[in-house]
């Protein structure tokens, strides 16, 4: 099951695995906006999945998808 969260809970789910990191929530939508890391969209809010994100943040390869639910 994935476990989707808003960019700005997915970056606080990062800051609470590693406090000193320095992904921000502008880098985190840069991926979702260009298709690096997969999303879903609702309207104008925009999930990813903390997984996946991990996964592309550690270097795996992933397959990148978007779904659009109205």
């Amino acid at each position: 099951m994935c476990r989707l969260r808003t960019i700005p809970k997915a970056l606080e789910y990062i800051k609470e695995q590693d406090p000193k990191s320095d992904i921000s929530e502008f880098f985190i939508r840069k991926l979702a906006k260009s298709g690096q890391i997969s999303t879903a969209q609702s309207g104008s809010k925009i999930y990813v999945d903390v997984d996946v994100l991990i996964a592309y943040l550690s270097g795996e390869k992933i397959t990148p998808t978007t779904i659009y639910v109205d």
